[in-house]
Parts: C-alpha cells; structure tokens; sequence
C-alpha cells in the first residue's frame, strides 16, 4: 500500500482486540466477519474515545457505508439539490 501513497503508515498486526482500537485515528472494516454485535461495540469504543469508524461493504450488486467520525462530524451540501431515491429495474448489455 505504501506504493500508492508513500506518505501514509501501513503497518500488518497479527491480532487487534477492541481496546486495540483506541490506538488509531481512524479504523476502516470491509468485511463483517466478526458478527453485527462486534462491530457494534468496536463502534461504540471507537465513538466514545474520538476515533473514526468506517464500515463498507459490497455485497453483490449491492452495497452500503457507515461512517461514524463522532459528535463533530459535519457533511455539508454544496448545491443544496435533495437526492433522489431509485431502483435500478433492468441491465442490459444490449
């Protein structure tokens, strides 16, 4: 990873508990390996000591994020335009 961006710290750990979790800034989950209960406590660890939590997940066609940077976090709307709901009803490669 270090190749995409020098400037960033990759580092591999053979083990990270939830208190582990306290040590970051940001942690980032792909994958809900451990269960929805772990991630809603790694989550609640990560919140209450100021830490960013991130979990994507792409599940076929579909996919969804959560990002939990805490009390603070503000997402602020350039354009003001409301967004629009849809459903994707056909592919086709024709």
């Amino acid at each position: 990873m270090s190749q995409l961006n020098p400037y960033v710290k990759v580092s591999v750990i053979e083990s990270l508990s939830v208190e582990d979790h306290k040590k970051y800034s940001c942690v980032c989950y792909t994958e809900n390996l451990n269960g929805h209960a772990n991630l809603v406590e790694v989550n609640k660890v990560c919140h209450d000591n100021k830490v960013g939590f991130v979990l994507s997940e792409c599940l076929g066609v579909f996919g969804y994020a959560f990002v939990d940077y805490g009390e603070k976090h503000f997402v602020s709307d350039a354009d003001g335009i409301a967004t629009k709901p849809f459903i994707v009803s056909e592919i086709s490669n024709e």
